[in-house]
């Protein structure tokens, strides 16, 4: 299996959203929230083409989609042909363009 590592961005991101679940639909659903993105992970690092080619908004980036039931989208990229890392973790209903474009210029800096 393939080594995953996460962006501090993206831990902050996933944090956030497990704890806004938490606000609105209690524990047992943010725990269970939080076992479908790390299965979710497992799974990119078990299969790093998982996930779509976000090409047309960011080079090299691939995003695996959790539609159900949310709606975020992990943003991951190949480090080296042992690591994936996970750059984002965005709701869906963003402005991809812009957040991943950002995230990328910052890094690059």
């Amino acid at each position: 299996m393939i080594r995953v590592i996460r962006s501090r961005k993206a831990k902050e991101e996933i944090i956030k959203a497990v704890a806004d679940t938490k606000k609105q639909w209690g524990v047992d659903q943010a725990r269970k929230y939080r076992q479908l993105i790390e299965m979710a992970i497992k799974a990119i690092g078990r299969h790093p083409k998982l996930g779509r080619s976000y090409n047309d908004v960011c080079p090299d980036v691939r995003g695996y989609h959790l539609k159900r039931p949310a709606r975020h989208i992990i943003f991951y990229e190949t480090v080296d042909k042992h690591t994936v890392k996970i750059v984002r973790f965005l709701h869906d209903s963003m402005d991809l363009d812009r957040h991943l474009n950002l995230s990328f210029r910052i890094t690059q800096l």
